[in-house]
């Protein structure tokens, strides 16, 4: 039988013959910032969590941020950023030695968030897995600091004996599990011999430090269609295949032993090294209960927000039920390195949220920056707006995310309430006929009302509205003639 506990040991292994080259790619990440703060001055250039098909960070939204800092930061964890601005809203933690690939962890506060108990077989991310030197001694900093284990530490040793000997010699993980203060869980783990000796090394040197990302685990009521729907829409791909397992280390999740997986897998987005954890249970069994108890979710870096969600809520293949929306696109202030991005989220067929971002760092044309404010700033673009028709779908839609996401005030003239609906996070709707002397006289008086009020200049129109009738011109009638070329 083979155990999914080795998920950890591959996870790591992975992990530390991507250190060897950490030094060079950071060496190289700082050049290209040296390069982008030549030229934009106050614009946030992007990081890796910015940088496009990656889980830019790890969501947990909190009913009391402060106690959320405390109990994250009591692990290990520390502020991504030296930026000491007040933020009611969010705050954003990294590992002491951020590695390249690895998401960030953003908390968000969330006042009406309830807090749930959840188990680690319910559906949805039920917990994020951190890397520590040692469980042992991490547990009794955690109990000095007044925290208690969901259970002992569990140590076994991982992987399945091998066929000609039936011995088996891997190395002894050893595991112990935490709730923070929403209920949600954290795994830590530690591991002993040649890896614990090797991750040891790098750490005196100075090029990883503890505690240090493995995964974020996501439960399915089903397997296949759970791996076809991110492996499909987002590009996830296979790291590790473990199968079915019985795992003894499930215990420390307060899982009866033995704990019975029906199919474990980790799955990455490709140049990462993050993986999510991808289960369906078979021992406990995974169920769906009324709602999704756990407040994580994943935060996915796409190009175009408004183009993703098109695309998903469009897929069509064989064993999908498809993603829902469940919330539209909005302007997120957040804090640095990651700075505004637009942001919206899916759920999956079993309503586990993914959050899709688009950061304004990913946005940048260098003409359009020149022609906006010389280059200096992004924030010249705060007192200029653009009114954009035709933003029921493709190019409109975009277009009005893309430039709400470079800090333009957006309006936004939609012919349908759904178009309207779907951008009122972001953009002043107006639902208009632009055909109409009625609609037209609509969309200029909202145009003019806030570049007069807000003190703001029109910047600029995207004529995007308009109607195709197809055929030779002396063919066509003269009211579908007329209706092609009636709009603003």
């Amino acid at each position: 039988m083979r155990s999914s506990s080795s998920q950890t040991t591959t996870i790591v292994a992975s992990t530390v013959a991507t250190i060897t080259t950490t030094l060079f790619l950071l060496h190289k990440r700082r050049i290209a910032k040296k390069k982008q703060r030549a030229k934009l001055v106050d614009i946030q250039s992007p990081s890796d969590a910015n940088k496009i098909d990656q889980v830019a960070y790890i969501r947990i939204r909190t009913s009391n941020l402060k106690e959320a800092v405390k109990f994250y930061t009591d692990l290990g964890l520390v502020h991504a950023s030296d930026d000491t601005t007040s933020n009611e809203k969010y705050v954003l933690l990294k590992s002491p030695k951020q590695l390249p690939g690895q998401p960030l962890l953003l908390l968000e506060y969330d006042p009406a968030r309830e807090v749930r108990t959840t188990t680690a077989s319910d559906v949805g991310y039920a917990r994020i897995c951190l890397l520590v030197k040692d469980v042992h001694s991490t547990e009794k900093q955690m109990k000095s600091l007044g925290y208690e284990p969901i259970s002992k530490p569990v140590t076994d040793r991982p992987g399945s004996p091998d066929e000609r000997t039936g011995k088996n010699t891997n190395a002894m993980v050893t595991i112990i599990a935490y709730r923070d203060y929403d209920n949600n869980m954290v795994e830590l783990v530690s591991l002993t011999g040649m890896m614990y000796a090797a991750i040891s090394s790098f750490n005196k040197l100075g090029m990883l430090d503890f505690p240090a990302w493995v995964h974020v685990n996501i439960n399915t009521t089903s397997f296949d269609k759970a791996y076809e729907a991110y492996n499909h829409d987002f590009g996830f791909v296979t790291d590790v295949d473990y199968g079915r397992v019985v795992n003894t280390l499930y215990q420390a999740l307060k899982i009866a032993d033995p704990g019975i997986a029906k199919n474990v897998q980790l799955i990455k987005l490709p140049k990462t090294n993050f993986s999510v954890d991808l289960i369906e249970w078979e021992d406990p069994q995974t169920t769906k209960g009324e709602g999704l108890g756990s407040s994580l979710d994943m935060a996915i870096t796409v190009k175009d927000v408004a183009q993703k969600i098109d695309d998903l809520l469009t897929s069509n293949y064989e064993s999908s039920n498809g993603w829902c929306l469940s919330s539209g696109p909005k302007v997120v202030e957040l804090p640095k390195p990651l700075g505004r991005a637009i942001h919206a989220s899916v759920s999956d067929q079993d309503g586990t949220e993914v959050s899709l971002v688009s950061f304004g760092s990913n946005l940048f044309d260098e003409k359009l920056i020149k022609s906006v404010g010389g280059g200096a700033s992004i924030q010249l673009s705060l007192n200029k707006v653009v009114l954009i028709t035709g933003c029921d779908s493709g190019f409109g839609k975009s277009a009005a995310c893309q430039l709400a996401g470079l800090g333009f005030t957006v309006v936004a003239a939609c012919y349908t309430a759904a178009g309207a609906q779907f951008l009122n996070g972001i953009a002043k709707t107006v639902i208009a006929d632009l055909t109409t002397e009625k609609g037209l006289k609509a969309v200029i008086d909202v145009t003019t009302k806030i570049c007069n009020g807000d003190d703001k200049e029109l910047w600029g129109i995207v004529n995007n509205a308009g109607m195709c009738h197809p055929g030779h011109v002396l063919w066509t009638k003269p009211v579908s003639q007329k209706s092609v070329i009636s709009y603003l």
